[in-house]
């Protein structure tokens, strides 16, 4: 097919969710209401720090996903840091149900980066 590894596939697919929900975070936390996920998460007023965390989120793995579907050297180091930023900043600010979420797609995408023969795929 293309070469790339089922492992590296999830990779970016995890990655793109993970850069989408960032997104709807982002929207959510600027009191935009959004069903379903407003009755698990943010509801009510603004709340810019996390807007603005949720945005750098959504650039970081929009650009993970993007560098692993490409192969670049970077993108592996800097999913496996991220998904550790994710997981440590998902347990320290824990908001339940949405912050589960995030840490369990932070730990699969980790995961899946270190799935036997992931690494192969950026060595050359």
């Amino acid at each position: 097919m293309n070469g790339r590894t089922p492992a590296l596939r999830g990779a970016v697919a995890v990655a793109g969710i993970a850069a989408a929900g960032c997104a709807l975070l982002a929207i959510a936390h600027l009191g935009i209401t959004i069903p379903v996920l407003s009755r698990f998460g943010p509801r009510g007023d603004a709340v810019p720090p996390a807007v603005v965390a949720f945005a750098i989120g959504t650039a970081l793995f929009g650009a993970i996903a993007v560098g692993l579907w490409q192969r670049r050297r970077w993108s592996f180091a800097a999913g496996l840091a991220v998904s550790a930023l994710a997981v440590l900043s998902g347990v320290a600010q824990y908001r339940g149900a949405v912050s589960a979420v995030g840490i369990v797609l932070a730990v699969v995408l980790a995961g899946l980066l270190l799935a036997p023969g992931s690494r192969r795929q950026f060595s050359a």
